[in-house]
């Protein structure tokens, strides 16, 4: 695992689920020897038992890691790539808003909070703004036009979809339009 975990961004995720669900069962036996049944088995477990998304999850770390197993000659076949995730589930998409009475007490929180300045203000401007963190913390000043009230993040830093590398304007409020830097 630890070769594995280098190539992976976050592998803590991709950890869990290999341990949690997949160890218990298959930990003791050769990847050689584990079955598009065995994989089929702990992914449709977790569907079942009402987590489709995590199933997915599963199914998808352990696709990565026979992967790699593969190319490392551990075993010849990847038997995760023949379950077909169509009939494990579906990734739905969150559509959570919070209600301007949650922004409130949000605000609330973070000025009685006993945290820095600067991190109650950070957080402020992400919300009015909903860019990401690495966005605001790379913001130089001539990326901003107070006149226009145009916030024009370059697209070094705007995480985008393969072939979508395009500036990310974020267009302030009046309020902002009359800060200066005097």
């Amino acid at each position: 695992m630890e070769q594995v975990d280098k190539n992976w961004k976050d592998p803590s995720n991709e950890r869990r689920y290999i341990e949690k669900d997949f160890f218990p069962d298959f930990g003791e036996r050769a990847l050689k020897d584990i079955s598009v049944v065995d994989i089929q088995t702990v992914t449709y477990r977790k569907r079942d038992n009402g987590h489709p998304v995590s199933a997915l999850r599963l199914r998808s770390a352990l696709k990565r890691m026979y992967d790699y197993a593969v190319e490392q000659r551990l075993t010849m076949i990847n038997p995760a790539t023949m379950v077909a995730t169509k009939f494990i589930g579906k990734a739905v998409r969150r559509k959570r808003n919070l209600t301007p009475r949650e922004l409130r007490e949000f605000l609330q929180v973070i000025y009685r909070n006993n945290i820095r300045r600067q991190f109650k203000l950070a957080l402020h401007i992400i919300l009015l703004t909903l860019v990401r963190k690495s966005m605001l913390v790379l913001a130089t000043w001539n990326e901003f036009d107070f006149g226009a009230g145009e916030w024009n993040i370059p697209k070094e830093h705007v995480k985008a979809k393969r072939g979508e590398e395009h500036e990310h304007v974020v267009y302030m409020s009046s309020k902002w339009q009359r800060c200066s830097l005097n």
